[in-house]
């Protein structure tokens, strides 16, 4: 018997190595864009999409999210975790090879369907080959995965674009995600699939995508394209509320297989660790999608050195990783963690809504650092720990389903609530900012700075200032102008991302904490 556990043992551990290559994996479709998003943007004539590009990622992770959660119960997280990494690279290929800023945006839409079940599959599938109390260090392996992942994948990219193009990046990430696919076929056992017959909610799913998809676009168009109260938006979150009643009337008939557990809604702790996720996806949206434009459109730096000024951070983020694994293993805790976070998360966010367009490098740098240490690093890893404690073991797929399917969701709120901030904001802005020099300016030197993208692609800048001719005082007023609006509308987006987190720090500080020790195991 003492054999056939050592065996199995060995056989788990070398199966971990699938489950952290295919962490990598998705943590490179996290964080290959984030500095160069945008170089993509400008050269693709789609700032006016700057936010859609993530919000479609996270808008197509979240409605198929708790989808693979059930799949990977029926079928088994092996089969399930190959062909989400298959899917990820038909998306990588499908931007790749935009010849505009819609095709790059459904490349990240389809990217999304497959990162959507990623994380929860291979955290079930962590659950599957580990005994709680060990779960905490092999998360503790994965952040320091994206640790690594974060520091070198912004510079790595702003080179490759520097240097190539920003395509070559998506092409790198293709062949990583072939590689994951490869080592997921040979290392991991078989896993355990559902003996019941296999029922698929696709109704659930459908009434799910009909309630998320008008939700998500009346916050991205709502104060940019039309005003809060307009028809449009109201008919529009009318609309998501219907289907989202009638996505929990549906669930609710019929249990056995829906998509999401609505048994698992009624287990108020798993809640607020969903709630902590979704509403810390305010923060974490405002800082890796708007940090890079503050740096490269506010104050003018490149996008290698905002990816420079990212690694102290995600150096000091590996330490952090380790440690927060090591002290879950030996103290069964980790609610404080799940509360420290989200009040970070608030701080730092606040500092970026304040500090002025002369901030030094420096103090950038700092708040991140801080970010990192204080939750940046571990959260993504503490969060699922936390839901998972809530849940019987024969829930963790539908756990890490409905789970994926809140934090997918948050994050799809996330970039579509702030763009409209953005947009809103800085249309206001730069009417106000221009103002006393409107009636010197042409109508298409208005229409160039009615976006923020000329202040990211040099081509566009050229083409500004050959426009003023030898009235260089006028075009260094006008972009002053740019400048100005663009960093009212950045502090606002971090603004909000601080109130929003506010929620989370309340959810973790409900959350009932039960130690790792103190965990149903799912038996082997």
């Amino acid at each position: 018997m003492n054999e056939e556990k050592a065996v199995n043992q060995r056989s788990n551990a070398i199966a971990a190595i699938a489950v952290l290559v295919s962490s990598l994996a998705y943590w490179f479709t996290r964080t290959k864009a984030s500095a160069i998003l945008p170089i993509i943007a400008a050269d693709l004539d789609g700032m006016a999409y700057y936010s859609w590009a993530s919000m479609m990622f996270m808008l197509t992770a979240a409605i198929s999210a708790p989808l693979w959660g059930k799949l990977s119960d029926l079928f088994g997280k092996k089969k399930v975790l190959a062909t989400l990494l298959g899917i990820m690279v038909i998306g990588d290929l499908f931007s790749a090879l935009a010849p505009n800023i819609y095709v790059f945006i459904v490349g990240f839409a389809v990217c999304g369907i497959g990162g959507g079940g990623m994380q929860g599959t291979y955290f079930a599938l962590l659950a599957e080959l580990f005994d709680p109390e060990k779960r905490g260090k092999y998360g503790g392996y994965i952040m320091v995965l994206y640790s690594l992942t974060a520091i070198l994948m912004p510079i790595i990219s702003s080179q490759i674009t520097a240097m190539l193009s920003w395509r070559f990046v998506f092409y790198m990430t293709t062949a990583v995600y072939i590689i994951a696919i490869v080592t997921v076929v040979l290392l991991v056992p078989r896993s355990k699939a559902s003996e019941k017959k296999p029922k698929i909610d696709w109704i659930g799913t459908l009434l799910l995508a009909c309630a998320v998809i008008p939700f998500l676009l009346a916050l991205s168009w709502g104060g940019s394209m039309y005003p809060w109260n307009s028809p449009a938006i109201i008919v529009m979150l009318a609309a998501a509320v219907v289907f989202f009643i009638l996505a929990y009337m549906y669930e609710k008939k019929n249990p056995e297989y829906a998509i999401i557990s609505v048994r698992l809604l009624k287990n108020r702790s798993f809640i607020f660790s969903c709630l902590v996720s979704f509403f810390s996806a305010g923060s974490m949206s405002a800082v890796g999608t708007y940090l890079p434009l503050f740096v490269q459109g506010v104050q003018g730096l490149s996008a290698t050195l905002y990816s420079a000024m990212t690694m102290p951070s995600n150096i000091v983020g590996i330490f952090v990783g380790v440690v927060a694994g090591w002290l879950m293993d030996k103290t069964k805790r980790y609610k404080w963690l799940l509360v420290l976070a989200p009040s970070m998360f608030i701080v730092v966010n606040l500092f970026f809504g304040f500090m002025p367009v002369t901030t030094p490098a420096a103090f950038i740098v700092a708040a991140l650092i801080v970010r990192n240490v204080c939750g940046g690093s571990y959260m993504p890893s503490i969060n699922p720990l936390a839901a998972l404690a809530q849940i019987e073991p024969e829930d963790f797929g539908a756990g890490t389903g409905t789970l994926n399917f809140v934090t997918a969701m948050g994050n799809a709120v996330a970039p579509a609530l702030l763009g409209s901030v953005l947009n809103g904001v800085y249309a206001g802005a730069i009417t106000s900012n221009t103002a006393a020099i409107a009636n010197q300016l042409s109508p298409s030197q208005i229409n160039s700075i009615s976006s923020a993208r000329v202040l990211v692609n040099a081509a566009s800048m050229k083409a500004l200032q050959t426009s003023f001719g030898n009235n260089t005082a006028l075009f260094k007023t006008t972009v002053d102008a740019v400048r100005g609006a663009l960093k009212s509308s950045l502090s606002a987006v971090f603004f909000v991302a601080a109130a929003v987190t506010l929620i989370s720090v309340i959810s973790a500080l409900l959350v009932k904490e039960i130690p790792l020790d103190q965990i149903k195991s799912r038996k082997k």
